[in-house]
């Protein structure tokens, strides 16, 4: 999937000005999603959570099992999520989204109005510290904010509404910044998924 992504049409345009969003799909390489899954769990510390048994991904991180590298770049302290920042600077997660929507960027914010995306790891040369990162390492690179598993959760009758769980979580980050793009490197069923937008909010 080398091809360049056509332009954002006007409408979508329009759309990312009204609502704060645009929402494309079947952009990303497949190669470079199974990559970034392997990338994923081949930094598994967890001594619950198993990449061949879904069955541990249910329900949460037990919280004995609820642990961080002093730095942030492997946290696990979440209930239900993962951060792995040490793959803010990664090769090929970089090509898998920064590169591919940096056009996209830069025809929404205007050229050399954004940070060109900078590989310092791959799979054979790794920086599990993220030491060679631009920016605030506790936060990822400049590039990346690293990557974010979601574990599922069982629905139960008493499950708040997804809409309302959402708001409930809703929050701003810290660091400054123009525009953000976020994408799923696996398949997510319906009402899933790990974020959740308002139209709006932006403004």
């Amino acid at each position: 999937m080398d091809a360049a992504l056509a332009a954002l049409t006007t409408e979508e345009i329009q759309e990312f000005v009204k609502n704060g969003f645009v929402v494309k799909r079947n952009i990303l390489d497949p190669k470079l999603c199974a990559a970034a899954r392997d990338r994923l769990w081949a930094g598994n510390t967890s001594s619950h959570l198993r990449r061949d048994d879904p069955e541990t991904w249910i329900n949460g991180i037990p919280e004995a099992d609820r642990q961080s590298t002093p730095d942030g770049m492997n946290d696990r302290t979440g209930d239900h999520g993962w951060r792995l920042r040490e793959l803010s600077g990664d090769e090929d997660l970089i090509n898998l989204l920064p590169r591919r929507v940096f056009p996209w960027f830069e025809q929404l914010l205007g050229e050399g109005e954004v940070v060109t995306p900078e590989v310092s790891s791959s799979a054979a040369d790794p920086d599990p510290r993220g030491s060679r990162l631009r920016g605030w390492p506790v936060w990822g690179g400049k590039e990346l904010r690293g990557m974010y598993c979601v574990l599922p959760r069982e629905r139960t009758s008493d499950s708040p509404a997804l809409a309302d769980a959402a708001r409930a979580g809703a929050h701003t980050d810290p660091e400054p910044m123009h525009l953000v793009a976020s994408a799923y490197v696996d398949k997510v069923p319906k009402d899933g998924g790990g974020i959740a937008l308002f139209p709006g909010s932006h403004c």
